[in-house]
């Protein structure tokens, strides 16, 4: 469906509904279907920018406080996939750099840790070659 979606115009309503899906399938505990998911998104998001941030917030709530290892995993690739369609500057306008420091650093809860450092993984995979060369 994400595939297929990115082949849409920009404006069509039926890629908000597509991009909500995808954002619910991250939670599906399969590196396969979140890494497929992430590498749908960038292309979507721009049909989406109105709600960008809340996604965002949404997925660093889910990656930093989650109980399932999974839908922890699951958000750091959805997070990667949204910075890499939105850009990288979003990681400051949106305050998810100084989060995911502060999680670093919260030595009495090792789900912050774990979700911080997913999400470092993940935005390495996604945005290391893209940015590298532009």
């Amino acid at each position: 469906m994400g595939s297929l979606a990115r082949h849409l115009e920009p404006t069509d309503a039926r890629i908000k509904p597509i991009v909500k899906k995808l954002i619910e399938a991250l939670s599906t505990p399969s590196q396969q279907v979140q890494e497929a998911v992430a590498n749908c998104l960038p292309p979507l998001v721009n049909s989406v920018k109105d709600e960008g941030q809340a996604i965002c917030k949404r997925l660093l709530k889910k990656l930093l406080d989650s109980d399932n290892y999974g839908e922890r995993k699951g958000a750091a690739y959805g997070l990667a996939g949204m910075i890499k369609g939105l850009g990288i500057l979003v990681l400051k306008q949106y305050e998810i750099m100084a989060s995911l420091t502060n999680a670093i650093q919260n030595k009495k809860n090792y789900k912050h840790r774990e979700g911080s450092l997913f999400a470092l993984q993940e935005l390495v995979n996604m945005l290391g070659t893209y940015y590298a060369y532009d």
